[in-house]
């Protein structure tokens, strides 16, 4: 589900009264985080954490200390002295080399990425401080160094319910939030700087009952796409019929058919007019059959089980679109030039 803040933290509130641990909590985000990182870079690099006080800072530094167990090279960049810092997160930097705190990031080959530890989602109102300092480096790592950041829960600077981007606001590649998606992540004016979004699942911390909307990612599709058995061919796992191209405009062809591919679909059919044929043939991926149609009407008597009409068409042949839209019997995604 999709939480808000004060959902979210009656959530953990519900999790602790049943006996769940905030260190054990802790322990799952942390594995969770690090093995995202993973699954971006599996081999070691350099990891730059930049922390503030609060729990947050903990999720960061211990997934930093599973990630400099597997060889990686961790540097770190405090907002604030160590007495400052809550004791879960004291505890987690006691677990990394304190020779790795670091006035400034230097000396670093290769790639580097970032962990943005520095605000959670209990941080209200604009950053301040030294927090703005390091969001500014931060940024500018990303931009100049070209470091890949991963913000542990959200970006630094934004807010969690609303999505309101305070000023500065840390600029994520990927987001690893914890739990639930929050509200904030999902909002228009959020997309810039929560990049990728993932989700780890925290063990006890149970949604509220209501709306049911969620943040669906792989886990959630994929039961969608069932292990294929090995007699079966491609026309057995569906049929998607894809109308789109026009002279200039051929690239959104190219691109929804090979959608579909990705997507799943078995046998993946491009509907194209003589002009564009020739090069859509050309240029496709090769799981994708390319037909010539004199009119888009001849796609209705082709055997698919759904249609996505519309990207890259143009306006030249309206009407033929108009009666494969009326006269289809079976299920259309109608988009882009369609729609006109």
């Amino acid at each position: 589900m999709i939480l808000t803040v004060s959902q979210m933290r009656g959530a953990e509130e519900r999790a602790f009264a049943s006996g769940t641990t905030s260190e054990r909590l802790m322990e799952v985000a942390a594995e969770g985080v690090a093995a995202t990182v993973r699954q971006f870079f599996p081999e070691p690099g350099t990891l730059a954490v930049y922390c503030g006080k609060g729990n947050n800072t903990g999720d960061a530094l211990l997934a930093a200390s599973l990630l400099h167990s597997a060889g990686w090279k961790v540097l770190i960049r405090l907002s604030s002295p160590v007495g400052e810092m809550n004791g879960m997160a004291r505890r987690h930097l006691t677990l990394l080399p304190q020779e790795n705190v670091v006035d400034a990031l230097s000396g670093i080959r290769g790639p580097l990425v970032i962990l943005d530890g520095l605000l959670g989602i209990g941080a209200s109102g604009k950053p301040q401080g030294d927090v703005v300092r390091l969001i500014a480096e931060l940024n500018a790592e990303r931009l100049h160094r070209g470091a890949f950041t991963v913000a542990v829960d959200l970006p630094s600077g934004l807010e969690a319910t609303t999505g309101e981007v305070f000023d500065p606001c840390v600029r994520a590649d990927l987001t690893v939030t914890l739990g639930f998606a929050k509200t904030g992540l999902l909002a228009d004016s959020a997309t810039g700087h929560v990049g990728r979004l993932a989700v780890i699942p925290l063990p006890g911390v149970i949604a509220p009952e209501g709306d049911p909307a969620i943040a669906v990612g792989a886990p959630e599709w994929r039961h969608l796409l069932p292990i294929r058995d090995f007699d079966t061919h491609k026309g057995n796992y569906g049929r998607i019929g894809v109308v789109a191209g026009s002279p200039g405009y051929l690239g959104a062809a190219r691109l929804c058919s090979a959608a579909a591919v990705h997507a799943g679909g078995g046998l993946v059919t491009l509907y194209a007019m003589p002009e564009s044929h020739d090069l859509l043939a050309q240029t496709c991926v090769p799981e994708v059959m390319v037909r010539k149609v004199a009119s888009y009407q001849e796609v209705l008597g082709e055997r698919n089980d759904v249609l996505a009409i519309g990207p890259g068409l143009s306006r030249k042949h309206e009407g033929q679109l108009r009666a494969l839209v009326a006269g289809a019997t079976i299920p259309c995604v109608v988009d882009a030039d369609a729609l006109n």
